[in-house]
This record gives structure tokens, C-alpha cells and sequence, in this order.
């Protein structure tokens, strides 16, 4: 718990030095299970989450972000430290970051990784691709491979975004092969100026071998609908 109060009050104190530098959001959400690339880590229990969102540049000419969140279930509690920046190269935009995974309340191993990611758009499609490398704990030594596609539709004055989603890891327990794809329907209704209501749809395929070596229980989830939404304040 020392860990989220010293980056929250680090990050805070940031943003009131610099406001006119730095965009900060808080939000709060709720979602129908914990699924992590593709795995129910919640036991098919309800999940709800809080975070804090920082972003901003620096003469460099980079953009920078950086943020915490918390979430938790009835078994599980979970509190995330993330930070990196991302640069328009013209024909699109490369990404790269950290992030750290820790559980309060818990003897579990914290985690984490490095990524670096690549989005460009084309013909209105958003195209993405991200690759990330385990440092610590569960993660460690394991690489994930995510592909993303998404198009905005206008429906009735409110943009719906649809996004598919494919990846493959190698390392984690000794399999390496496709994990999970899923599709994701959502959109953001604005309330007021600063705070905006977001709910989503997914529909998630899971590989079987990647389900197993995770859970431990062979069959233990199966492929499957998930839901939530989240409440966002920009300050």
C-alpha cells in the first residue's frame, strides 16, 4: 500500500506544479468478470477498478503517460503502476512502456513487463500491434504478441467503436501457441464537459492448451461474453 500513496501523492503534486502541462483523469468501473488476455482471474466474479491517468510532452518530442490502477474481486485485489511515452513518426505511432503488477493482502509473486507497440490507420481502420517481454514473477521470460483491427461507426449521433483482437505468447509454462482472439464493441457518451460514460461488449475465444496452463484445470473456462462500463473524469 506504501507503493500507490507515494505514486499517487508524487503524481498529484506533478499535476498541481504543471496543470497547464498535464491532462489527469480519474475513473471508476465495473465489469462482469476479471478476464487478463483472455483468462478469468476472478473466478467469475464481479471486478470493479479505479484508476488515475497522466499524460503530457516534453521538449524531447516525445508524449509522455503514466498511471496507476487498482482493482479487486472478493478474492482478489490488484494495484498496477504503468509509465511510458509514444512518438508520431509520421506514418504512425510507435509506443513503449512499463509496467508493474503487484497484489496487496497477497504472498503472489508481483510481476512485470516491458512492451513496445506500433498503430497506424488506414482507410479509416485503426490498425495495431503490440510486442511485450516478462521481467518478474508469473511473466518472467514470457513474450506476448497482440494484433489489434478496429473501425468507428456513427450510430444514432454516438460513435461505436468495434475492435478484434488476436495474440500468441510463447513461455508461459512451456506453451507457446495462439492464446485468445476476442472483438470488443464500444462507445463513450459524453455527460458534461469533463465526464464521460463508457460501456463495453466482448466476446473472448480462449485457446484451450494457453486456458489449462494457466488456471490449472483443464476446461476450467470456456470461450464467453463479458460486460462492464466505466465512469472517467478529466481534472
Amino acid at each position: 500500500m506504501r507503493t500507490i500513496t507515494s505514486f499517487a501523492i508524487s503524481a498529484l503534486a506533478l499535476a498541481s506544479v504543471a496543470s497547464a502541462d498535464v491532462d489527469a483523469s480519474a475513473y471508476f468501473g465495473a465489469h462482469s468478470q476479471y478476464i487478463y488476455r483472455g483468462v478469468d482471474l476472478g473466478a467469475d466474479e464481479t471486478l470493479t477498478d479505479f484508476g488515475l491517468d497522466f499524460s503530457g510532452s516534453c521538449d524531447c518530442g516525445l508524449d509522455w503517460y503514466a498511471g496507476i490502477w487498482y482493482a479487486s474481486t472478493d478474492t482478489t485485489d490488484e494495484l498496477d503502476i504503468f509509465f511510458g511515452a509514444t512518438k508520431d513518426l509520421g506514418f504512425g505511432t510507435v509506443d513503449f512502456g512499463y509496467i508493474n503488477y503487484t497484489y496487496p493482502d497477497s504472498n503472489t509473486t508481483n510481476d512485470s513487463e516491458i512492451y513496445l507497440g506500433l498503430s497506424t490507420s488506414y482507410r479509416g481502420f485503426d490498425l495495431g500491434f503490440t510486442t511485450s517481454f516478462g521481467l518478474d514473477g508469473a511473466l518472467d521470460n514470457v513474450t506476448w504478441f497482440e494484433a489489434t483491427l478496429g473501425y468507428t461507426f456513427d450510430v444514432y449521433g454516438y460513435a461505436l467503436g468495434l475492435e478484434a483482437a488476436t495474440s500468441y505468447q510463447a513461455g508461459a509454462n512451456g506453451v507457446q501457441d495462439f492464446a485468445y482472439s476476442s472483438i470488443t464493441a464500444s462507445t463513450d457518451i459524453s455527460i458534461s464537459e469533463d465526464l464521460t460514460f463508457s460501456p463495453y461488449l466482448s466476446y473472448i475465444v480462449n485457446s484451450s492448451d494457453y486456458r489449462d496452463s494457466i488456471s490449472g484445470t483443464p476446461g476450467a473456462e470456456g470461450d464467453e461474453f463479458i460486460g462492464g462500463a466505466s465512469l472517467s473524469f478529466a481534472f
